[in-house]
């Protein structure tokens, strides 16, 4: 296994994200993404070379939401290429895959983000019906391997709070199964300023379950306006069993 951050970001695998809404997990996203176009890790590990992202987005427009919130981070912008939600309209899943390949290969991405994954499913395809989500599944997976690309798919919670966490992201438990690497972006029970990213599933990594990531949640003053950034703040003991 080749690793964009070590155990953490797996390259040519898909990973999955989920939460609740308003919890920030465009806004994680988007700083690793920034932390990459800089050749680094949000620990601070460096990389050999600075990494290409591929981020589509079903939700929030380019110029007003994504790309201040990356200058936000710091992001090298030649190195991030952007989908927002009116260009990203003309993408579901799994008819575009040719042309998301297309793009992958074009700008040598290596880390492609899919958020909200379900903003973009074919409605021939149904989020709750294990067969259409593997189908769909199994073709992004072989977009991944064929391209040695990392693939995220945000996806939000369910409202089944007394469920197991692998069962509280939206959609058939087949999307899990089928994923190698899946977390939680999570408040902070004891700081609302604060984000975890804990782990719900880890089929690949030497890292244990409860190796969560603590994040300070900030805004940062900007050309147009105030914007949301993450900043790194160490590695905690916690499960995301107990933060949920």
């Amino acid at each position: 296994i080749s690793w964009l951050w070590d155990d953490y970001v797996a390259e040519g695998m898909v990973h999955l994200l989920d939460g609740d809404p308003g919890t920030g997990k465009s806004t994680f996203l988007l700083s690793l993404s920034a932390s990459f176009s800089q050749g680094k890790t949000p620990d601070a590990q460096l990389l050999p070379n600075p990494i290409n992202t591929l981020y589509i987005s079903g939700e929030d427009p380019a110029e007003t939401v994504l790309v201040p919130r990356l200058e936000a981070a710091d992001g090298c912008l030649e190195h991030l290429h952007l989908y927002g939600a009116s260009r990203a309209g003309a993408l579901t899943f799994p008819d575009a895959l040719p042309e998301i390949e297309r793009q992958i290969r074009k700008h040598t991405a290596k880390f492609c983000v899919i958020d909200p994954f379900f903003s973009l499913l074919n409605r021939d395809y149904s989020k709750n019906a294990e067969q259409d989500v593997r189908e769909v599944l199994s073709a992004v997976t072989k977009v991944a391997k064929r391209n040695n690309c990392a693939f995220f798919l945000v996806r939000h919670f369910n409202k089944k709070e007394d469920s197991s966490p692998l069962y509280r992201g939206g959609g058939s438990i087949g999307i899990t199964a089928q994923a190698r690497l899946a977390y939680a972006f999570l408040p902070d029970p004891q700081d609302d300023s604060r984000r975890i990213l804990a782990w719900e599933k880890n089929n690949i990594s030497r890292k244990d379950r409860t190796d969560a990531l603590a994040f300070k949640m900030m805004s940062v003053e900007t050309s147009v306006g105030e914007q949301p950034r993450l900043e790194f703040r160490g590695t905690e003991s916690r499960s995301v069993e107990d933060l949920m």
